[in-house]
Order: structure tokens, then sequence, then C-alpha cells
């Protein structure tokens, strides 16, 4: 029985993962996931993100430049995405998904649509917005829904 948990880039890492090979898990949880809701190739809708989500720019485009040399371009981030995975997931065991409202890198909108994208294929994710600021969210809450089900 495996079980998966990351937060910050490593919730883009577990959902990355979780998406590629749902089968190895029995649960998952992804917090605080470093997931911007735009094409990340475009600065244009870079900046329009900043102002939708009142992320901070300067984190906003530092994590930006962290993620576009990883990825190695457009073409290849249209098919990592995993936002754009998400709505054609066919298969996930019960994930949590856990944001922030306060997220000041602006990542609390993609956590939303990746949640919004699972439920729409009737897959088992569990919505928790909490407030507070890029990962600070309830740890208690996270190991709980992990251990469901278990002795």
């Amino acid at each position: 029985r495996r079980l998966l948990w990351g937060m910050s880039q490593g919730g883009f890492n577990a959902a990355s993962l979780l998406l590629a090979h749902p089968g190895l898990f029995a649960r998952a949880a992804v917090t605080c996931p470093a997931f911007y809701d735009f094409p990340i190739y475009s600065d244009e809708e870079a900046h329009r993100f900043v102002a939708r989500t009142g992320a901070s720019p300067e984190l906003a485009w530092w994590g930006l430049e962290r993620l576009r040399p990883r990825v190695g371009g457009p073409e290849a981030w249209a098919k990592e995405d995993p936002l754009v995975r998400a709505e054609a997931a066919r298969q996930l065991p019960p994930t949590l998904v856990q944001a922030t409202r306060g997220d000041e890198y602006g990542f609390f909108a993609g956590a939303e649509r990746f949640t919004a994208a699972l439920a729409s294929r009737g897959l088992p994710a569990t919505w928790a917005p909490e407030p507070g600021g890029h990962c600070v969210f309830d740890a208690a809450r996270a190991a709980d829904f992990l251990l469901a089900g278990n002795p």
C-alpha cells in the first residue's frame, strides 16, 4: 500500500507521478501544488496571472524561471502540464488537494482547477481550501486523509 504526498514543487511532482502511474498508490495528497493555471511560456499570460491572482510578481516569476528550463518548451509543456493531464485522467485513487487562499505564488487557482478537472471526470478528489500563505496548511488533515481506512 503506497501513499503519496508532496508539497509545493513536491506537490507538482506528486501530481505528475500520480497522473503517470495512478495504479501505484492507494491514496494521494497534493498540498500547495506549484500549478500555474496558464500557458507558462506566455509572458503576457504570466502578467495577467499575477494581476488576477494577486501573486507576488517576484515570486511568480521566480517560480516560472525555475520551471521553464526544466520542461523544455511549449510542446513538452502541453504534454506535461498536470492541469491538462488531469482533464484526461481515467483513474486515480482518492486524492486530497490542499491549497491556501493567500498563496503568494498564485497557486491557489491552479490547485482549484486541478481538483475541478478530476471531479469532472468522476474521480475521487477532495478539495481542501485553507486560509494562509504558501504551504501554511493543516498537516494533520492530510495525514488523516492518507491513513483513512488503515488499521
